[in-house]
């Protein structure tokens, strides 16, 4: 929508007809010479004599040259805008960490998308690009774990950067086991590296934990006293090559800490799963909202400024022709 900011600027567009009227010019006096032969001059000169002063007149072109400037030094000071849609500002307030199994196992292909299968890792992989990108507005982290657990990327509103380093990352590079209570331990001490409102965590595996150095409920509950919430997600299905996961200890975790439990058998699974996520966990908006504005304050400053030069070459080009012999 167009709009003047400051509109009362424009009441000011008469005041040089007021001036006008109101204010007379100023007759400047200058010394002259007397002389007994005048007329003789005046009859020589094959001039008239004036009785009155002979007050220099503007051109029909210098007027209106004048009138745009003063029309668009107005204009620019009543600063005309476009002021878009309000658009509710995101909150930053919400630390969301996914902890992302990547033992062998992921690489089972049990996984059908399209009538072709792919790895678990393969079909998780795809999902998870989907769902980061609706988590605008929130700061998430990556956790990769199999033996051990690895910070991949720490709290970052850039989540074109997140799913970047996602994609640098295969099944095994964390080693064959799924240390599940390790990966806990790992997001409770990044969460406490950085302040947070609130925090959640999305655990996703489809084993059982082994070879962690914590025990996972134990790390859940600790996750709890730091009021992190844990969602778990176990990925897989029986009958489909290697399945050992663990759903009881799962829900364990997301029950000790005030998580949820899901399964997650193909991608259309995972799909419906996150959808969820995103209402358990929407995205927090601030109550007042922005406003774009684009200022056009330039446009009659320009213009005016472009008359005032065409102005001035013309005034100069019309002296140049009459010095000439």
């Amino acid at each position: 929508m167009f709009e003047f900011n400051h509109i009362y600027f424009l009441y000011l567009l008469p005041l040089p007809i007021l001036v006008w009227f109101l204010v007379p010019a100023k007759h400047l006096r200058k010394s002259a010479l007397k002389v007994p032969f005048f007329e003789d001059l005046v009859i020589g000169g094959g001039v008239k004599s004036q009785k009155r002063v002979n007050i220099h007149k503007r051109s029909v072109i210098e007027w209106i040259t004048l009138s745009i400037c003063w029309v668009s030094v107005l204009l620019a000071l009543a600063k005309p805008q476009v002021v878009g849609t309000p658009e509710k500002t995101v909150k930053h307030a919400r630390n969301l960490l996914l902890a992302v199994d990547l033992s062998g196992s992921m690489a089972t292909t049990d996984w059908k998308i399209e009538n072709e299968l792919y790895s678990r890792w393969s079909g998780v992989n795809k999902v998870l690009h989907q769902f980061i990108e609706k988590r605008r507005g929130d700061r998430v982290g990556v956790i990769f774990f199999g033996s051990q657990a690895y910070v991949q990327v720490p709290f970052t509103t850039d989540l074109d950067a997140v799913n970047s380093w996602i994609d640098q990352v295969d099944v095994g590079m964390a080693g064959g086991k799924t240390a599940m209570g390790n990966a806990i331990g790992m997001g409770i001490k990044l969460f406490k590296e950085d302040s947070s409102s609130i925090k959640t965590m999305i655990l996703l595996t489809d084993g059982v934990d082994s070879g962690s150095e914590i025990n996972p409920l134990q790390a859940a509950r600790l996750a709890k006293e730091d009021s992190i919430v844990i969602h778990t997600v176990g990925v897989g299905k029986k009958g489909s090559g290697v399945y050992d996961l663990d759903e009881k200890s799962l829900k364990s975790i997301s029950k000790a800490s005030n998580g949820e439990y899901f399964k997650a058998t193909s991608q259309e699974d995972l799909i419906k799963i996150y959808d969820t996520l995103d209402k358990m966990e929407p995205i927090e908006f601030e109550d007042k909202g922005y406003t774009p504005i684009t200022p056009l304050y330039y446009y009659p400053l320009c213009i005016g400024l472009s008359f005032l030069l065409l102005l001035n070459l013309i005034l100069a080009v019309v002296k140049k022709l009459k010095q000439r012999p």
